[in-house]
């Protein structure tokens, strides 16, 4: 071919150098045409035939097949391998045509670049091909590997960053390797951040500290809400005022944060309230007294057994108001009682004159709003209830 496009420049009056030049030039878009003719054959009659039978045989890795590229990244490569490969045939020997030897040369070098770019992108695009495969299984949510993919992509720019220089300036990689252990100092200080949250992703990962989808708090920070994201250099939390907060990896295995995820985990979210009691309207129960509260039906078995005991012991309404607010919780079925401490106790003073009353116990139900609900019904019928015990609300002048 070289010799027959020589032969009719030479023929039509042209210089030998100009006709070199134009030898070279109409010999490279005769092979890019080719090589593009050839990319659209294939992609026509192979690679769409393919995707259909995966499509149909695997239609979730199909699925991934398509959100990467995938075939289109391999297609990438028959235009330049073609041009690499034909050099040799379309200008025959170099040394016999010293005129086209320096641009031969030069082509060369640029479609070996060019195929050492595009293993390098192919590469990266496996990388996210077996994340996105990855993320369909449902271990995904428990181990997040979208840390290790960055890593790795990282390391994968770095090699072939070092290849492509080192091809460019005709030096051996092997110089360039070794030059990078002099040069790791630079790059952990460069890279620090990066290092230590890769460090940080595998300790998070392996203990299990939290991954997508848990609640977290970290206090003193103003943060509180569900983790979005998790890669190497950042965790992404959305809080509840749906603001995004944004915080390295190494930041949560060295710093104080709280996980709700436990609680949900159990199935038991706990109410810990108090109201306060006026201390004068705390009293000793007498006859008359017991005798009014023995017409509530969750008291009345216990007085009729304790009567006796009570007067003798100078049992105080209070001190029967607490036992008939833990059988309410004990009877109310929305309280779990199984593996949780559930309790109604006095905690220490807050305001002079006033008795604190706590709620210690669990809902079973851990959606934020249902627990309210709740604990609030819960209040509200304490609070209703405790005329019929002569108590009362501390009154704040």
């Amino acid at each position: 071919m070289i010799e027959t496009l020589y032969s009719f420049y030479i023929g039509i009056g042209l210089s030998q150098q100009v006709t070199s030049i134009l030898t070279s030039v109409t010999a490279l878009f005769t092979i890019i045409f080719i090589g593009i003719t050839l990319h659209k054959i294939l992609n026509k009659l192979f690679f769409k035939q393919f995707n259909k039978f995966i499509k149909k045989q695997y239609p979730e890795i199909s699925k991934v097949i398509v959100k990467v590229s995938l075939l289109q990244r391999f297609l990438m490569f028959i235009v330049p391998l073609i041009l690499l490969f034909d050099l040799p045939l379309l200008f025959g020997d170099p040394a016999s045509n010293p005129e086209i030897l320096s641009v031969v040369s030069s082509l060369d070098k640029m479609l070996s670049l060019y195929v050492l770019f595009l293993l390098g992108v192919l590469i990266t695009t496996l990388i996210n091909a077996a994340e996105h495969i990855y993320n369909q299984y449902p271990v995904s949510k428990t181990w997040p590997i979208r840390s290790y993919v960055q890593f790795f992509k990282i390391f994968n720019f770095l090699i072939f960053g070092i290849l492509l220089v080192a091809n460019f300036l005709n030096k051996s990689p092997a110089t360039f390797f070794t030059g990078l252990g002099a040069a790791m100092a630079v790059i952990m200080l460069v890279f620090k951040d990066s290092i230590l949250s890769f460090v940080a992703s595998i300790q998070l990962a392996s203990s299990r500290m939290m991954k997508e989808g848990d609640w977290i708090e970290i206090p003193g920070k103003d943060i509180s809400g569900t983790v979005i994201e998790m890669s190497l250099n950042t965790i992404k939390i959305q809080n509840f005022d749906k603001t995004i907060s944004t915080i390295p990896p190494y930041y949560v295995t060295t710093n104080v944060v709280k996980n709700w995820q436990g609680m949900f985990d159990f199935g038991a979210r706990r109410i810990k309230k108090h109201i306060t009691i006026d201390s004068d309207t705390v009293l000793f129960l007498d006859e008359k007294r017991l005798g009014e509260l023995q017409k509530i039906p969750l008291l009345a078995e216990h007085i009729k057994k304790n009567k006796a005991d009570f007067l003798k012991s100078q049992m105080t309404n209070l001190g029967i108001f607490r036992h008939y607010a833990e059988t309410l919780l004990e009877e109310d079925n929305r309280f779990s009682k199984e593996g949780v401490m559930f309790m109604v106790r006095i905690i220490q003073q807050h305001y002079v004159g006033g008795i604190p009353l706590e709620i210690y116990a669990y809902t079973k139900n851990t959606n934020w709003k249902m627990h309210e609900h709740i604990q609030a019904e819960f209040i509200e019928a304490l609070v209703a209830n405790m005329p019929k015990f002569g108590l009362k609300l501390l009154q704040h002048s």
